[in-house]
């Protein structure tokens, strides 16, 4: 019963009575996948379960496994991928001596694996090796993993105590390993051993049919030569993500033919890419370079990139003293793909030739306020997206952009004036946030009525939007519509919006609007809709709602009409329903059975603060799995038992009344709550805005 798709939301919950009654029964079990399913702990008494082979637990939200998991003598495949939670493994894991794929890819907060996996001479997969240091797992163990296949990442290797045991690894061994992932800490520099660290790497070199191999944080003051070596006939890759490391260690790069990544980060004494490092980067794609404060300049003088030609990204961030990128006759790599620069508070200006990079498909500018302008040739024709984000000092958009596809504008206070190209026809997305006092777009553009390609525009604290929205016929491919925090917007154009593919409607804190789209009955392709904080927001709804619609939110209006004149039961095809505040005379919903569609699987109310009773309205809710309630202070009732039985999830959060009927201990309501799944009351007393 697993569930296909793990990373949704709302998540799939299962009942503690399926948990803790039901599995321990099913003594013939062989497999059992529970994957996807927002379970946290898994009971002891699976170690009923002794004739199980295969154990799915992926993408689940477990924190550990319980001791009684090593009576599974017969398991052979054990799944924890994805259970990004998960910060310990039972030290019973070692008994389990028939396991052949333990696969704990994707968990981020294990931090340590159990003395005893050494005797699991049968695995093959074992993405992620820890190694402990006083302890749990040493690297000695891995003597006896000789089948180990695939992936293999060693991670905290700065627990290795005696080099021996990286001799007794012997990574030459396990030849079906393809891909070879070692990492170091990337923790306190003055407690890393050089030599140490030099000579574990020496002594873990893998078989010469390796495939791929990446070394994250090593803290050795040269590498030793059997990377590079070229009797790796099959090694096409190399990454090398070095933090807090001297330059020193860049010399040895001369071994480093193959490296396609390399990360820079807190390189002490690293001013620029010189000359040397050059010429052994032939075939590096990628190349980031983070947080070296000397670094002044990408390029040593007069060094030509042309030898750069596999180069496809370029990342630099948080490097405080950069002024530019290069020389002014110096090019950046001719088939760079994406530029990427981040937190570089003194860089003024980009290289005048910008524009010739005939490749360049991203550019991606962060917090550099002192980049004034754009080179006047503007950017390359065959730029697909631009993004830039505070950028306080830039007046005005590049030219070049008429084939741009992505243009998101955000907190650049100063920008003005859009480029010579203003608004191409290419355009699907664009987001502008927190642009105040951007010019208007030109109605010529508009002119002929031509048909825009834009499918997603996000507008906030923009005080033109209205200009645009004058021009939304033009928008027919237009399929998700936000608009914030425009406090000039008081209507929508009176021909409404564009209906053939409009999915999505989101309108926020918009504190002049009074009316929503004129024709938003007749968007028959809406599913999504949201108004959130709009305070003088009267005559919503102001025809029925669009029956396609499957999520409808409603937050913080306080002029509308009464919840029995929505129409809402004509919604049949809504799943989810959240109203939140603008409603402080309602004592109780109207006793209508009808009041709310039947298909509703997830329903919230927040706000409302006088709030009594549910009456019957939520009888008819057979679907509903979601229950949220919060800040209702004077609510006393939850639904019939009927409804309860079929949650999934139950919030309750600043209910004081209800609260107390629902506690475990003499709580009315306890016996009618106790096997929904999930449960929270007053859990971190969460704001409706984070549900």
């Amino acid at each position: 019963m697993p569930v296909q798709n793990a990373h949704v939301w709302p998540p799939f919950y299962l009942s503690n009575i399926i948990l803790h009654s039901f599995l321990p029964k099913l003594q013939c079990l062989r497999v059992l996948s529970l994957s996807g399913y927002s379970i946290t702990e898994i009971p002891s008494s699976i170690c009923c379960l002794i004739h199980l082979r295969y154990l799915n637990l992926s993408g689940t939200a477990i924190t550990s496994l319980p001791e009684t998991l090593g009576d599974l003598y017969n398991l052979q495949t054990l799944s924890l991928r994805n259970c990004r939670f998960i910060s310990k493994l039972p030290e019973t894991l070692g008994d389990l001596i028939k396991l052949r794929h333990l696969d704990n890819a994707g968990t981020d907060q294990l931090k340590g694996m159990p003395v005893g996996i050494g005797k699991l001479s049968n695995l093959q997969t074992l993405p992620k090796i820890v190694i402990g240091r006083s302890c749990g797992l040493r690297l000695t163990e891995l003597k006896n993993l000789t089948l180990l296949r695939g992936m293999v990442s060693i991670v905290e290797l700065q627990n290795v105590a005696d080099i021996q045991e990286a001799r007794e690894a012997n990574l030459k061994q396990k030849t079906s390993i393809e891909d070879l992932q070692m990492s170091w800490s990337d923790g306190n520099v003055d407690s890393r051993n050089e030599i140490q660290e030099f000579n574990v790497l020496e002594l873990l070199q893998p078989h010469e049919h390796l495939q791929k191999l990446k070394i994250d944080f090593f803290g050795g003051m040269k590498f030793p030569t059997w990377i590079g070596d070229p009797l790796f006939l099959s090694l096409n890759s190399i990454s090398l993500n070095l933090h807090e490391c001297s330059k020193v260690i860049l010399h040895s790069f001369k071994h480093l033919n193959l490296l396609t990544y390399l990360k820079l980060e807190s390189v002490t004494g690293f001013t620029c890419i010189s000359r040397d490092l050059m010429q052994y980067t032939e075939k590096l794609e990628a190349l980031e370079i983070c947080n070296c404060d000397e670094f002044i300049s990408l390029w040593e003088h007069d060094v030509s990139t042309e030898s750069l030609t596999c180069l496809k990204r370029l990342v630099v961030e948080d490097c405080s003293n950069i002024v530019c990128l290069g020389d002014e006759d110096q090019q950046l790599p001719l088939n760079l793909e994406v530029l990427e620069i981040f937190g570089c508070p003194t860089l003024s200006s980009l290289p005048l030739e910008l524009s010739k990079l005939k490749n360049l498909r991203e550019i991606i500018i962060k917090t550099c306020p002192k980049l004034v302008s754009f080179p006047e040739t503007g950017v390359p024709p065959m730029l697909r997206r631009l993004l830039l984000q505070g950028c306080n000092a830039l007046n005005s958009l590049p030219n070049g952009l008429s084939n741009l596809e992505r243009l998101e504008l955000k907190d650049c206070s100063s920008l003005r004036a859009w480029s010579e190209s203003s608004f191409p026809t290419t355009f699907k997305k664009v987001v502008i946030i927190n642009v105040e006092h951007l010019e208007p777009v030109s109605d010529k553009i508009f002119e002929q009525n031509r048909s825009m390609s834009l499918a997603e525009l996000n507008i906030s604290n923009w005080e033109n939007v209205g200009t645009l929205l004058r021009h939304m016929h033009c928008f027919s491919h237009l399929a998700e519509l936000h608009i914030s925090h425009c406090e000039t917007l008081e209507s929508f154009p009176q021909q409404g919006l564009p209906t053939p593919n409009l999915r999505i409607l989101s309108i926020e804190y918009c504190s002049q609007l009074k009316s929503t789209p004129s024709n938003i009955h007749r968007i028959s392709s809406l599913v999504s809709l949201e108004i959130r904080g709009c305070s003088n927001l009267e005559t919503f709804p102001q025809a029925n709602l669009p029956s396609s619609l499957t999520s409808l939110r409603i937050w913080d209006s306080r002029k509308l009409r009464p919840l029995a004149e929505w129409k809402l039961d004509r919604l049949t095809s809504l799943k989810e329903l959240s109203i939140c505040g603008g409603f402080s005379k309602h004592d109780s919903f109207a006793d209508d059975e009808n009041l709310f569609p039947s298909s509703i699987t997830r329903f919230s109310i927040a706000r409302f603060k006088n709030l009594k009773s549910l009456s019957k309205c939520l009888d008819r809710l057979t679907s509903l799995q979601h229950l949220s309630l919060m800040t209702c202070p004077k609510l006393k009732t939850l639904p019939n038992e009927n409804i309860l039985n079929g949650l999934w999830r139950l919030e309750i959060s600043n209910c004081k009344k209800l609260k107390d009927q629902c506690m475990k201990d003499g709580g009315d309501y306890w016996s009618k709550i106790a096997n929904i799944p999930c449960v929270e009351i007053d859990v971190n007393e969460r704001n409706p805005d984070s549900t």
